[in-house]
């Protein structure tokens, strides 16, 4: 990460006696923070052979802000056999649309046979990375999709016999 170093100095003299004094310095070193990867959708979900299944990165963090670009690399293993994803014939390899590069990456409807996956994203902007993976289980068909809604503020440090609420929401197709 990029450090850039800064000294500070103070000089203390009293003004009826100038030789009286001192000085005290510091060494300031100011790096940039790491970037976050973040998947929407949690660490697991489920997903049917017969739905689109969409991957979205684009809630990673920069916390620094940094003017520069991201970068995205998708990949996605099989969980039983730990092989690179394949499409349904079993030896095409999965092709994540538009492509392995984007923030949001799509996998296209009957592309994937029934089991179990873990999709993985290595995010970049400039020397730094951070990585996050989601394990998706895909069964046959299209399950209901289940979305939580998310908090209208943040919630610190609860105290005893509070709660939080948060809404809910089922689509079926």
């Amino acid at each position: 990460l990029a450090t850039e170093s800064y000294e500070f100095q103070c000089f203390v003299a009293l003004t009826s006696n100038p030789n009286n004094n001192n000085t005290a310095s510091v060494a300031v070193d100011v790096t940039q923070q790491a970037i976050t990867a973040n998947i929407a959708g949690g660490k697991e979900r489920t997903s049917g052979t017969d739905q689109e299944l969409v991957l979205d990165a684009t809630a990673s963090v920069d916390p620094d802000d940094m003017a520069s670009s991201w970068s995205f690399a998708w990949s996605c293993v099989n969980k039983t056999d730990g092989a690179a994803c394949t499409e349904t014939d079993g030896t095409t390899p999965l092709a994540l649309s538009p492509n392995a590069t984007n923030a949001v990456a799509r996998v296209p409807a009957l592309s994937m046979s029934a089991g179990t996956y873990e999709f993985t994203v290595d995010v970049k902007k400039d020397d730094r990375n951070g990585t996050a993976s989601t394990t998706v289980v895909v069964t046959q068909g299209a399950p209901p999709t289940v979305g939580i809604g998310v908090l209208s503020a943040s919630k610190y440090n609860p105290i005893a016999d509070s709660y939080v609420q948060l809404a809910g929401s089922a689509v079926s197709a």
